[in-house]
C-alpha cells in the first residue's frame, strides 16, 4: 500500500505543479524509454504480434489484403506493428498521445526483427519503410475516412475517460473501410497492483468516482475502470460485427482477490464475474454503411 500511495502522490504533485508535465516527460525520456530495450522485451512483444496474426486468421482476414494499417497508442517500442509489417501489412501509420518514441528503441527492434537499421534518423527510416509516426495526436485523427483496412489498439482503452473511449470507437468506425478489421486488447485490473503486491488486483474498485478523481486519478497513470460489459455497451450502435470476444480472469483466484475489497456502489450494476475479469481482447469487422 505504501508504494501505491507514494507513486500516486508523486504523480499527482507533478500533475498539479507548473511545469510538472515537462518534468515527468524529461524523466521518461531519460529513463528506460530513451535507451535500447533488452532482447527479451522485444521477443515477448514479437510473440504478441504473431498471436495477433493468428487472431486475424481466425477471423477470416487475409494479411495480404489488410493494409493500410493504423496503430493507435504506438508507445515507445513498435514491435507489433513491425511484426505485421514483416507479414506484408503496409503502409502503416502509428499514432500516440505523446511523442515518446526514440530512434535507439526503434533501431533495436528493427535489428532484432530482421530490418535494416543503418539510418540514424527515425523519420527517414519510417519513410523508407512506408510508415509514419503522428504524436501528439488525439481523436478524431487527421486521417482519411475509410482509409485503413486494419486498426490495432493494444493496451490503450483502459486509459481514456469513458466518453473518450466511446469517441475513439466512433473514430475507428470512421477510419476503417467496409470489411476492415480492428483488434483491441485491454487490461481490466488495477495496474498499481503490479508495483505494490500488497494490493488486491481490483483495489481501484474500492473507490467511488468522486474519491477516485479527487485522490488517485492523475494524468500520468489514468485508469477509466471500465469493465468488459461497459466496452460492449460502448460498441453498441456502431457499424461493427464482433467476430471474436475473449476475456481473461474471472476464475477462483481472481474472485478471491476481489473478495479482499468491497467494491464501491457505482460498480453495483456489474456482475461479480465481470468485476473479477483481468483482461479483454476482441476483433471487430467494419460493416457496410454509416
Amino acid at each position: 500500500m505504501i508504494r501505491f500511495l507514494a507513486k500516486v502522490m508523486i504523480q499527482r504533485l507533478l500533475g498539479a505543479l507548473p511545469g510538472g508535465h515537462a518534468v515527468y516527460g524529461l524523466l521518461q525520456r531519460h529513463g528506460t524509454r530513451s535507451i535500447a530495450p533488452n532482447p527479451e522485451a522485444i521477443a515477448n512483444k514479437e510473440m504478441l504480434g504473431r498471436q495477433l496474426i493468428g487472431w486475424l486468421a481466425e477471423a477470416g482476414a487475409d494479411p495480404a489484403t489488410l493494409g493500410p494499417h493504423l496503430d493507435i497508442g504506438a508507445g515507445w517500442l513498435p514491435v507489433v506493428p513491425l511484426v505485421l509489417h514483416r507479414h506484408g501489412i503496409t503502409p502503416q501509420t502509428w499514432v500516440d498521445v505523446a511523442p515518446v518514441m526514440r530512434w535507439p528503441a526503434v533501431a533495436a527492434v528493427a535489428r532484432q526483427l530482421g530490418f535494416d537499421a543503418g539510418d540514424p534518423d527515425l523519420d527517414g527510416w519510417l519513410a523508407r519503410h512506408h510508415c509514419r509516426y503522428l504524436a501528439p495526436a488525439l481523436p478524431p485523427y487527421p486521417l482519411p475516412e475509410g482509409g485503413f483496412g486494419l486498426v490495432t489498439c493494444l493496451q490503450v482503452m483502459q486509459h481514456p475517460a469513458p466518453d473518450e473511449v466511446a469517441a475513439l470507437y466512433r473514430d475507428i468506425a470512421r477510419l476503417l473501410r467496409p470489411g476492415g478489421f480492428c483488434v483491441v486488447t485491454i487490461t481490466l485490473d488495477d495496474q498499481y497492483a503490479l508495483m505494490d503486491p500488497s494490493l488486491s488486483r481490483f483495489n481501484f474498485l474500492r473507490y467511488d468516482e468522486a474519491t477516485w478523481r479527487r485522490w488517485f486519478a492523475n494524468p500520468f497513470t489514468p485508469f477509466n475502470r471500465l469493465g468488459a460489459a461497459d466496452h460492449r455497451a460502448a460498441l453498441s450502435g456502431l457499424p461493427f460485427d464482433i467476430v471474436a470476444w475473449k476475456t481473461a480472469g474471472g476464475g477462483p483466484d481472481e474472485l478471491a482477490q476481489l473478495d479482499r475489497i468491497v467494491p464501491a456502489a457505482c460498480f453495483a450494476h456489474r456482475p461479480r464475474a465481470d468485476l473479477a475479469l483481468t483482461g479483454l481482447r476482441f476483433v471487430l469487422r467494419r460493416r457496410e454503411g454509416p
